[in-house]
C-alpha cells in the first residue's frame, strides 16, 4: 500500500512546477492540514491562505482532469462536491 501512495504523490508532485506548491500539496493531502493549520505552522514557508487555497484548486482541478477521483486502494481523492 505505500507504493501505491508513492506512487500518488509522486504524479501530484509531478503536477506542480515549484518546491513550494508540492510542499503545500504534501501538507494538504498527506498530513490533511487544512489552509488555516498550515499558515499558522508554517508561515515563512507556504505564504497566504489564498496561495494555499490555489494549490488545492489547482491539485484537484488536474487530479479531475486526468481522471483520477480515486486512488488505487479505493479512497476518494477528489472530493464529490468537485466532480459534480
Amino acid at each position: 500500500m505505500l507504493a501505491t501512495w508513492v506512487i500518488c504523490s509522486e504524479r501530484i508532485r509531478g503536477m506542480l512546477p515549484t518546491p513550494r506548491e508540492q510542499r503545500v500539496a504534501y501538507l494538504l493531502f498527506h498530513c490533511g492540514l487544512q489552509p488555516e493549520d498550515i499558515v499558522r505552522l508554517y508561515p515563512q514557508e507556504v505564504g497566504e491562505r489564498q496561495d494555499i487555497s490555489r494549490v488545492r484548486r489547482t491539485v484537484i482541478g488536474r487530479l479531475l482532469a486526468s481522471g483520477i477521483t480515486h486512488a488505487p486502494t479505493g479512497q476518494q481523492v477528489v472530493p464529490e462536491e468537485a466532480t459534480d
